[in-house]
């Protein structure tokens, strides 16, 4: 797959070589951004290159851009419209204390579901932080943990984060990876939904994989009992109607177990089985429930970080309002994800079509 965008969508400050790669396009027409429109999608760090039509704006023309961080009016940034909405992934920090907490614990539920054996090549596709690839090193006595992103800030955060010399972190696109053939396991946390051809991801990792290779995946329940992503939108929708057309769990119907189970068979894969992987998910209080959704990593925080003071006040206060809070201040959820799994067929002749 070729592509003009060479590097990482992120977000970061413009310096003289390069003006900042927060990115969204339109798949038909450039046209100036308008500051109700939260169509603005800041595409994941799994993202599959394609060629985009670009604008190049500044703090002081389009501070909407910007959301809550101060910049100078000399900064700029590149923004390229979509047709989703705004989903920011840059900052390892704030995505840990968004859902990557939660990411750590279904991973580890993951592993001990898929019973691989010991001394295996695994592959992380989207690995962002780490959390899959570091929690395969302390579960699944690995020979090598490979983690790819496409994202220079996560790979760069991973490897902060994982010191296991079994682990390595490289910047890579999910739907054209540059392994063939070489892992046991080819597995991905939280990716599929948010590339634009999640056909061409599982095609690429399934590539990947040795003959009788394992292929897995996860993605969360955004429809169902991903409960505190739920309440979030459920209270946005009554503040803002568009709110409903922003929802990941109208946004992502690959996000079930059957369509899932679907994509796997479509990609060659045999033995394909799913299940449901549920975590619990405790806040001491409505201010640790709130905080993470004000750091901008996700479609939640980065719609939220979209909208005006007031009304932010507002989806606050629904929010609040709906949560199930315990004597003690604190509110206690489930966060469930729908896993996959198959196998590669064990010829080595056999590799999978495009989709």
């Amino acid at each position: 797959m070729t592509s003009s965008f060479k590097t990482p969508v992120t977000h970061q400050r413009a310096t003289h070589d390069a003006p900042g790669t927060l990115t969204c396009t339109s798949p038909t027409q450039s046209r100036a951004p308008d500051h109700r429109d939260r169509s603005c999608i800041h595409r994941p760090s799994v993202l599959c290159h394609q060629p985009r039509q670009t604008h190049l704006l500044d703090a002081e023309t389009a501070p909407w851009a910007y959301g809550e961080r101060r910049h100078s009016g000399h900064e700029k940034v590149v923004l390229m419209l979509n047709d989703g909405p705004p989903d920011a992934w840059s900052d390892g920090d704030a995505y840990e204390a968004y859902v990557g907490r939660w990411s750590r614990l279904v991973a580890r539920d993951f592993l001990a579901w898929l019973a691989p054996g010991d001394g295996l090549r695994w592959l992380d596709v989207g690995a962002g932080t780490g959390a899959l690839s570091a929690a395969a090193a302390a579960a699944v006595n690995p020979r090598e943990v490979v983690g790819v992103d496409t994202s220079r800030r996560y790979v760069d955060d991973a490897r902060r984060r994982v010191a296991d010399p079994r682990v390595r972190f490289e910047q890579g696109d999910a739907c054209a990876l540059p392994y063939d053939g070489l892992f046991d396991a080819v597995v991905s946390g939280l990716m599929l939904n948010f590339v634009p051809d999640a056909r061409s991801a599982v095609d690429s990792m399934t590539r990947a994989a040795t003959p009788g290779g394992l292929v897995a995946a996860y993605v969360w329940d955004y429809a169902g009992r991903m409960e505190f992503m739920r309440a979030f939108w459920d209270a946005a929708a009554v503040v803002d109607a568009s709110a409903r057309d922003l929802d990941e769990g109208r946004r992502f119907p690959l996000c079930d177990p059957d369509r899932l189970a679907e994509l796997w068979r479509a990609a060659g894969l045999q033995s394909v089985e799913t299940t449901a992987l549920e975590v619990a998910t405790r806040f001491r209080d409505v201010d640790d429930f709130w905080a993470p959704f004000l750091g901008g990593q996700g479609p939640a925080p980065a719609y939220l970080m979209s909208l005006p003071k007031p009304q932010r006040a507002a989806v606050r206060d629904a929010v609040r309002s709906s949560l199930p809070i315990a004597g003690d201040g604190s509110i206690s959820m489930i966060a469930r994800a729908w896993a996959v799994k198959g196998h590669t067929p064990p010829s080595a002749a056999w590799r999978p079509g495009p989709g």
